[in-house]
Order: C-alpha cells, then structure tokens, then sequence
C-alpha cells in the first residue's frame, strides 16, 4: 500500500488521567512515555520513561515496547513488537488507548438505495455458491476449469492461513490473498465488532498509489450481504446508484465491485468489498464465486484465530491466578468476570484473615544446609497451601515461614470464617500426623475477620493482591501469641463460627498495636 506525508493514525485515550486524540505522524510515528519530550506523554507512575513506540512499517502500523518496567498489551495480552488493525485497545499504565488506522477510519457504511437485482447487478445466495464448491456438478471442459483454478486458489488460501499466528497478520493475510487472485486495486476487510453489534473496518489495502481516499458503502449492500446471506456484484459502480452514497465512486472512477459476506457454516462475522477502476476490466460472475469461497476459507481462520487468542490469555490468567487462588476462585473469576482488573482492584471487603507461623523455625533452619531449608519449606508450604485452596481460600503471601491467607477475597462467601476455622484444622491435623519430610514441626495460627482494604497495592515496579487494615494485623498478632499446635481467634471471628465448633474463651488480652484489649478464643475441635 503506497502512502504519502500527513495524518495517517490516532490514538484515543479513553482511559486513565489524559483524555483525548493525539494523531500519529508518517513517518516520524510516535514515543509514548512518561518525559516531557514523548508524543503522546503519559504522567503515570506505572508508565516508564520511555515506555513504547508507535511506527509504521510495510506492513501496517506497529506497537513496540521499549523494554517497559511494566509492559505494553494490545486487547488485553502483553507484546513486544505488534501489528496493528483498527480497533485495537493498547493498555500503557493505567491508561487505555484505541488505535485508529486513518486510511480504515475513511471506510463509511451509509443507508442506501434499495438493492435489486439487474442492470449490471448480480445477487448471488450463499446455498448457490456452496452447491457450486460441492463436487459432482463439473459439467464441460470451461466449467472443470474453473473448478480447477478455484480448488488451487483455495488450496494456496488455506495453506498460507495456516503458515500465520496472530490475528492481525492473519487479517493482512486475507487481503494479500485476494490481490493475489482477483484484480482489485482497493480492498476493505470489515469485521462485525462482537460487542456492538457495528461494522468495523480492519483492514485498507490499495495497489496503487494516490487510491487511497475515503469510500462510502451503501448499508443497503452489507446489510443484505450479512442478512440475506448473499455476494453482490456491480459491473458497472459508476452507473450504480447503491454505490454512490459518497463522492468516492466519481472521484476514483470505480469501474466494478465486489462484496461477499464473511461467513462459515451459519455465522457471518464481517465482509471483504473490492473494487477497480480499471475500465478495461469487469468483475465476472466467477469472480464473484472465487471471493465469496475465500471469504469462507478467511472466515474459518479468522475464527481459529479469536479462539486461539481466547485460550492463550485463558491460559496466561489461569497461570497467574492459580498461584493465589483456589481452583473454584480461579473457574469464578474466569467465568464471571470481564474485566479482572476491575475485580482486583482496591476496595472494602470483610475478609477473615489466617496467619501460621512455624514455632522455632530458626533454631531449625541453623541445623540443616540451606538447600534442606529450602526443601523443607516447599513441602510445607505446598500441603498448607493444598488446604487453603480446599477450603475456598486465597494465598496471599508467604512471610519466611509464614503463611497468610484470606477468606473472602476476591469473592465473598456465608461461611468465610467458618472455612478459615476448618483450614486451621485441618492443617494442625495433618502436622500432628508428623508427614514424611516434616517431622516434629509444629504451628501456631492466628484468626480474624473485619473489613479491610483488599486488592492490587504496591509500586507501579510490583503490584501483589494484598489486604491491609486492623483486622489483618489482629490476626498476626494472634498468630504470635499462639502456643504451639493451637489455633487463636478474634471475637468477630468467634461470632461468625460459634455454633459450629467448640471454642474455649481464654479472655481479654492486650495485643501490639492494639489500645483496647481483645477477647480471644481458642478452636479446640
């Protein structure tokens, strides 16, 4: 695609403390960061310095990050160096930016005239086009030609969609293959965007320099093409009312058209429209059944594609959550929850709290090599965390020895306390039967539960799920004060798991930080 100077990308800043446009200059392109001196300059603290760059390339307009503290993701998935289509959401920081393709954003779908058959005009099903694919309806020497040439045609389509990863080469892709094969000089590649419902254009594609301007296709035609499930031909555009909704018909002189739905089995995701002006060539009946048998092939890797992305940051979020929270908290977050920066973000919760401390830990440690330390605490911590996760809980964190873990957060359930109670158990339970590996270690735990602070806190260098509040540090401070084996906790966690366990009042006792005393209990079974 041949460009000249000017305006020819933007980027919208929906998201964050910066609002607005800010338009991406050819070739310059532009930085992205938190000095003065940035394009587009981000004042966030997660942002770094010199955070990513936008640039154009052959191919289409690149995002590239700059080796970011924090990293740069296109529609949700971490990059390095990205193609860009239209459409695409950049996260910078706290920051969200949708990224327009100038030449894209010129495609207008407009109302229409009526669409009717004749005059140029061939309206093709796609039952007709599908028994044509079918074999067994070759009849004559013409006829197997074209079958012929279409079975090659498509057989090269599927192999090179099968060569691409990644939705947006695979989007360039397609229109690489359909200039290959028919004789269009512009193209428009539009996907229906699945959340709105609307057409969005996604890829622009000319061959030939100075055709790039705006074009303006009737609503008529594509909603007819996704609707009515058929391809639509004009021999003649200029002579085509459907076709001159805009003023780009008559600029460019637009000799013929195509338009042929996106489509596999009964889904229609999107269209391909090309057209020429090449007045010595008409888009044919035939070429109108080759490009609707592409856009099927297209709409099949298109599809690949998405789910394949989906898996991939499935799988990434997955990963992550799994290594703080239980396998039923992991399926409810990815279930439920679009948007899991907005689940983890900070807010009041009431949350119950469990700390465990292994008694002695030091005077342990000073007996073994440090690669036995080691070991013994990952077999440790793997059967304490084993339990938090049976339970419903989330791991927090581990404070050298320490385990800390939340019931409650992120979702909230009516037997938060009662389950860190059954947790605390369990885990005294299993230490008394001295396991292979960690004899004689014995734990103390501390219980609590009140409102706290709970989400992502930390640097823009490291977040961490975490709670904060008073309600956490009683809970260490009962973990402190607890013998060995036994399992202490607060009042309000007393109220919430009192008629399910026999509890002993050990009375009022005043803890570290704390001006009033705090009555305690002790879990006996």
């Amino acid at each position: 695609m041949s460009f000249t100077g000017g305006r020819m990308a933007r980027l919208v800043v929906t998201g964050g403390r910066k609002q607005g446009e800010f338009h991406v200059i050819m070739p310059e392109g532009m930085s992205i960061g938190r000095l003065p001196t940035s394009g587009l300059c981000l004042v966030d603290e997660r942002v770094s310095r010199q955070h990513a760059r936008i640039e154009r390339r052959e191919d289409g307009w690149h995002v590239i990050d700059l080796g970011s503290m924090n990293g740069t993701k296109v529609n949700g998935v971490a990059v390095a160096d990205h193609l860009l289509v239209s459409g695409d959401r950049l996260s910078i920081g706290t920051h969200s930016l949708l990224f327009e393709d100038e030449a894209t954003a010129q495609v207008v779908v407009a109302e229409g005239r009526p669409l009717v058959p004749g005059d140029g005009t061939v309206v093709k099903s796609l039952a007709q086009i599908s028994a044509l694919m079918k074999p067994g309806v070759v009849s004559g020497p013409a006829a197997l030609e074209k079958s012929n040439n279409t079975l090659r045609t498509l057989y090269e389509v599927g192999k090179a969609l099968l060569s691409t990863s990644g939705l947006s080469g695979l989007l360039n892709l397609i229109m690489d293959q359909v200039f290959k094969a028919l004789p269009a000089q512009r193209g428009f590649l539009l996907l229906i965007d699945p959340r709105t419902g609307e057409l969005m254009p996604s890829v622009v594609r000319t061959n030939e320099p100075g055709y790039e301007g705006g074009v303006t296709i009737s609503r008529t035609i594509t909603d007819a093409v996704i609707k009515d499930r058929v391809s639509v031909l004009t021999g003649d555009a200029a002579t085509d009312p459907r076709f001159q909704s805009g003023e780009s018909v008559i600029m460019f002189g637009i000799r013929s058209a195509l338009c042929a739905p996106l489509w596999s089995d009964e889904e229609i995701i999107g269209v391909i429209y090309i057209d020429t002006r090449n007045d010595a060539y008409s888009f044919t009946e035939d070429d109108l059944d080759l490009l609707t048998a592409m856009a099927n092939q297209a709409a099949i890797g298109i599809l690949n594609a998405r789910l394949a992305e989906k898996a991939r940051r499935e799988a990434e979020q997955r990963n992550r959550l799994a290594r703080y929270h239980s396998p039923a908290v992991v399926e409810h977050i990815l279930r439920e929850c679009e948007d899991e920066a907005e689940l983890l973000a900070a807010s009041e919760k009431e949350v119950t709290v469990l700390f465990s401390d292994i008694k002695g830990f030091t005077s342990i440690s000073e007996k073994l090599t440090p690669t036995e330390v080691s070991e013994l605490l990952n077999e440790y911590f793997t059967k304490m965390t084993d339990i938090v996760f049976e339970f419903g809980g989330s791991l927090d964190k581990y404070i050298g020895d320490a385990v800390m873990a939340l019931f409650g957060a992120p979702f909230a359930g009516e037997e938060d306390a009662v389950n860190a109670v059954r947790a605390a158990v369990k885990m005294q339970a299993v230490l008394n039967k001295k396991p292979a590996g960690l004899e004689g270690l014995s734990v103390r735990i501390g219980i609590n539960t009140g409102v706290v602070v709970a989400g992502n806190i930390g640097s823009p260098r490291r977040m961490d799920y975490t709670v904060i509040g008073d309600a956490v540090n009683v809970a260490q401070r009962l973990e402190s004060i607890a013998k060995p084996g036994q399992v202490l906790i607060g009042g309000s966690t007393y109220e919430r798991v009192k008629d399910r366990f026999l509890l002993n009042e050990i009375g009022r006792q005043h803890v570290k930080g704390k001006d009033e005393e705090v009555v305690i209990y002790e879990v006996l079974g």
